[in-house]
């Protein structure tokens, strides 16, 4: 249709239809994240005043991939950093980075205390072919990590935010470990990794209508 026919029914009779031939809810979640970005592009650059999908709901994802954890799961996992005692606040902050930006393991691994840009709500993340990016940071994450700095088991000398009891960065096995054990506490007996959390984060975003 012309740019100016399209209305918020054209959108909804579109993924009605995308429903009724099956198509799942993921590729639809998809979709229209593709289409309201367009749409903002048209908006933006004047050749539409308002965005017809700005109103259509995105459609809930009620069923997890094995390699994803819901949010209840999530926030069990959490909830077992408590059991841990002196490393309570470490574990918690680990959790927290993993899953609320979506970290990969070495990049959690290699995330310095000068990367962390609380005030602009940033961390200066080093990813894939050393190339750098910021992500957002929310304010429970935020909050884990400043939470762990300031306890004993976080005031060292080194640059680094996570370090093992010799002072030195962890290894992946390391961080494994920790996350495996948290999983177990929390009565999980699918199979996690510290990239679940990452999968997991990106789905639980795309869920919430966020842009692809």
């Amino acid at each position: 249709k012309e740019l100016s026919r399209i209305s918020g029914s054209t959108v909804t009779t579109y993924f009605g239809n995308l429903t009724r031939v099956g198509m799942k809810p993921t590729s639809i979640v998809r979709k229209l994240s593709s289409l309201r970005q367009f749409f903002t592009y048209l908006v933006d650059s004047g050749e539409l005043t308002e965005s017809p999908a700005v109103s259509y709901s995105a459609p809930k994802i009620s069923r997890y991939h094995p390699d994803y954890l819901s949010p209840r799961e999530i926030e069990s996992i959490i909830k077992t950093a408590d059991s841990f005692e002196q490393n309570a606040k470490r574990n918690r902050a680990m959790i927290e980075l993993l899953y609320g930006c979506g970290l990969r393991i070495s990049e959690l691994i290699d995330l310095k205390q000068t990367d962390c840009e609380f005030e602009a709500g940033f961390l200066r993340v080093t990813g894939k072919g050393e190339k750098q990016r910021l992500v957002p940071v929310g304010s429970f994450a935020k909050q884990a990590v400043l939470d762990y700095l300031q306890s004993p088991r976080g005031q060292t000398k080194q640059d680094s935010v996570f370090v093992n009891r010799s002072g030195k960065k962890f290894s992946r096995t390391g961080i494994w470990k920790i996350v495996k054990l948290m999983v177990r506490r929390a009565g999980i007996s699918k199979r996690v990794t510290p990239h679940t959390f990452r999968h997991s984060f990106a789905t639980h975003l795309l869920e919430g209508g966020a842009d692809l």
